[in-house]
């Protein structure tokens, strides 16, 4: 609380912790090579399930009235996964183009990497990673339920260099280790389980993540830097950092957010706050690397 006080001042930060104490909606991503919104939509009406459209995006649900989510017609057809519109919104602008070769190196537990897969029509090629096989295996199994083929689980560590990999990627998506505090309505724990010493130890494991991917991107390609918290030393220091330091430069992602206030979208960056966005925390920058 002092660090958000420091940050955003008092009226800010009571509105952001009562935020963070209200019950959650559960948000759901359409799968387009499956089905539309309408199929969707009529689809959780027979199984009664309450609905209201996203605040940000079109392929977005918020649903309630649901005890049971696997027992649903639409998520056995494989109509959807369940995804809050700022990871969605991470991916939209990453962007990933059909043919691509992409990379996912925090990928689970996989609903970035599988909306990934659905942006590029299923054509291509993702790899998708993590240092957890169980963690993996939810990739798979969920790729499967929406019919989708090109992603490549590898247990893989994304602080250590792959030699393999340098410059193979046109697009990576590192989606960071970090203290969650964006997570506070879900994550109810971290109010206990996190202080400031957590914040500086994990700085160190996202700059050595983030010193190691850079080198998987070919020139001209793009690297999306996310995390789920609502802390400026993860966030906007990090990037700061980063572009001092590597060959990239920060990205507008206006276009993708023109419907809500998020004013450094020029700048390349985005911080989601869940008492202004209805959303959980969540920070979003995008980097071209130099030609």
């Amino acid at each position: 609380v002092k660090m958000w006080i420091s940050y955003y001042g008092e009226d800010f930060t009571e509105k952001l912790c009562i935020a963070n104490g209200e019950k959650p909606s559960v948000t759901i991503c359409m799968n387009t090579l499956k089905t539309d919104m309408e199929g969707l939509k009529e689809s959780l009406e027979k199984d009664g399930v309450l609905f209201e459209d996203g605040v940000i995006l079109k392929n977005s649900l918020r649903i309630s009235k649901v005890s049971d989510m696997s027992s649903l017609s639409a998520f056995k057809k494989g109509y959807f996964h369940v995804q809050d519109e700022s990871s969605s919104l991470a991916v939209n602008i990453l962007s990933p183009k059909k043919g691509e070769n992409n990379l996912d190196v925090c990928a689970s537990p996989g609903g970035k990497t599988v909306l990934m897969a659905e942006i590029m029509e299923n054509e291509g090629s993702i790899t998708a990673r993590d240092i957890f096989d169980h963690r993996l295996q939810l990739i798979d199994d969920t790729a499967k339920r929406l019919g989708i083929d090109i992603i490549k689980t590898e247990n893989f560590d994304a602080a250590e260099l792959n030699e393999k990999d340098i410059e193979k990627y046109d697009r990576v998506l590192l989606d960071a280790p970090c203290s969650g505090f964006g997570l506070m309505r879900k994550k109810a724990d971290i109010r206990l389980t996190k202080n400031g010493n957590d914040i500086d130890s994990l700085i160190k494991i996202q700059r050595q993540m983030l010193s190691t991917v850079w080198q998987y991107v070919k020139k001209g390609g793009i690297l999306v830097y996310s995390t789920c918290t609502v802390s400026k030393k993860e966030n906007q220091k990090n990037i700061e950092w980063f572009i001092e330091n590597f060959p990239f430069e920060t990205v507008d992602i206006s276009e993708y957010v023109k419907n809500i206030s998020l004013p450094n979208s020029k700048n390349g960056y985005i911080q989601l706050f869940t008492n202004v966005h209805k959303t959980d925390g969540f920070f979003i920058a995008k980097l071209r690397r130099k030609e």
